[in-house]
């Protein structure tokens, strides 16, 4: 377990399980209490009855950011499935070094130490600490001359300036970088294709209930696509081997809807059903699994990611995914990273948490801020720069400016944690811009006229 105490606490209950380890330590919960306790005797038994075919080969817990974590029970037609797909593409060779850098929390690592095991191939694992630390990162990389890494964008981003200082060691061993987890953006994307032109660039989209990855996108297609399409990020692509995607709305399936997923990827139920003797025997999911996210499909019949349903919002009349605006957001010259908030509860509360590129890197990217000083006037002419770029309705509130962005155990961004910022002190530190009192109308907003005026 790698996760904090209450996300430990929530896994405990929904397991039934009486046993947590701890890096090697082996304690005994009761209640509310941990009690030290000794390994061995008949106290540990193993729960399957030797002549039952189990249901399932693995449990991953969901990170519980849209509800409680659900113990997702998966398949070793899942896992077999996915590695398959992956040696069948682009197989391991006996040259190969790999990089196990997953945290154990995140359905990715699975893969990254099967792939391992399974052809034999070496496999670097590095201390824990060093996992999210991007000097770390950077001299692993260059010492063992990685050749394959799978990543989170938010965790690329923080590397990223570290491993351009390497570039020639990186450049000589990476032959396949694959990015999984967030949405893909096409900044980053460009930054990784000038660093590193002759590494073959992956991107992989799926949930822990789809065995990790039921998409895949080669970014050696994407110049061919932005020639003739509108898009604001990285497609998720096309499905895997022995698996089924399609969009679905309340119409039926479509070209833009909610993703959902069948074939050999499927998970077994969660553990819930099996503890509570809800799940049947033959009761594994045959038909599709929604995932809660939502893609369009080009027309060349790629998919690209939308964003979640719990991350789609309407503001005045205006539905849209806060996942859109963070990768506009993303293109600014002056932003390094961007993530968005918005909670309803009350008075709306629409923010936009911004972390800055240095400013070595702001003048290498435009001219016009070499003499920009105060993040309150960058962030005031990002503000005017996305007014162009998005409808009124979808321009944050508060522009807050923070260091670096939270992130959780997998590396991806930490919403929760983000919105719980103490932000709007001065000892934070925070330039922070706001549009009026709450959320005011953001049409009145643009054409400049007081916010007692009503468009008729």
């Amino acid at each position: 377990v790698s996760a904090g105490v209450s996300h430990e606490d929530d896994v405990l209950k929904g397991s039934s399980c009486p046993v947590l380890q701890f890096n090697g330590d082996i304690r005994c919960r009761q209640g509310s209490d941990d009690v030290e306790a000794g390994v061995g005797g008949d106290e540990l038994v193993w729960p399957c009855e030797r002549e039952r075919l189990r249901d399932f080969c693995y449990v991953m817990f969901t990170s519980g950011s849209t509800g409680r974590p659900k113990g997702v029970c998966g398949m070793e037609k899942g896992l077999l499935n996915r590695f398959l797909w992956m040696q069948r593409r682009n197989p391991l060779c006996s040259d190969d070094v790999l990089l196990f850098k997953t945290s154990v929390s995140f359905v990715d690592h699975l893969q990254e130490f099967l792939s391992a095991v399974l052809t034999s191939t070496t496999l670097v694992i590095p201390p824990i600490d060093w996992r999210a630390n991007p000097t770390s990162l950077a001299n692993l990389i260059k010492a063992y001359r990685i050749s394959r890494m799978t990543i989170v964008p938010s965790l690329m981003e923080i590397i990223l300036p570290t491993l351009e200082k390497n570039i020639s060691c990186v450049y000589n061993s990476l032959k396949i970088l694959v990015f999984s987890g967030e949405i893909l953006s096409l900044v980053l994307w460009k930054r990784v294709r000038e660093i590193l032109p002759e590494t073959t660039i992956i991107n992989l989209y799926g949930t822990t209930e789809v065995s990790g990855d039921c998409t895949f996108f080669d970014c050696k297609d994407l110049p061919g696509i932005l020639e003739r399409e509108e898009i604001t990020s990285v497609p998720i692509g096309f499905p895997i081997a022995n698996c089924e995607v399609f969009l679905v709305t309340h119409a039926g399936i479509a070209d833009e809807g909610e993703i959902c997923v069948s074939g050999a990827c499927l998970f077994n139920g969660y553990l819930a059903e099996f503890l509570s003797s809800n799940h049947t025997e033959g009761s594994v999911i045959s038909t599709y699994y929604k995932t809660g996210d939502y893609a369009r499909r080009l027309k060349a019949g790629e998919l690209v990611f939308l964003g979640r349903k719990d991350r789609t919002v309407k503001i005045y009349g205006q539905r849209f995914s806060l996942e859109e605006v963070e990768s506009t957001l993303k293109e600014h010259p002056a932003v390094s990273d961007a993530a968005l908030t918005f909670q309803s509860k009350g008075s709306p509360d629409y923010k936009a948490y911004l972390v800055f590129k240095n400013k070595d890197g702001i003048v290498k990217d435009s001219l016009q801020y070499r003499e920009v000083n105060s993040s309150q006037d960058i962030m005031a002419s990002i503000r005017s720069w996305l007014i162009k770029k998005v409808p009124p309705a979808m321009i944050p509130s508060f522009f807050l400016h923070v260091k670096s962005l939270p992130l959780t155990s997998s590396g991806k961004v930490d919403y929760v944690k983000l919105s719980s910022l103490e932000c709007a002190s001065e000892p934070c530190g925070i330039a922070q811009i706001k549009s009026g009192s709450g959320l005011v109308n953001p049409y009145l907003q643009v054409i400049k006229k007081p916010t007692s005026w009503r468009l008729t």
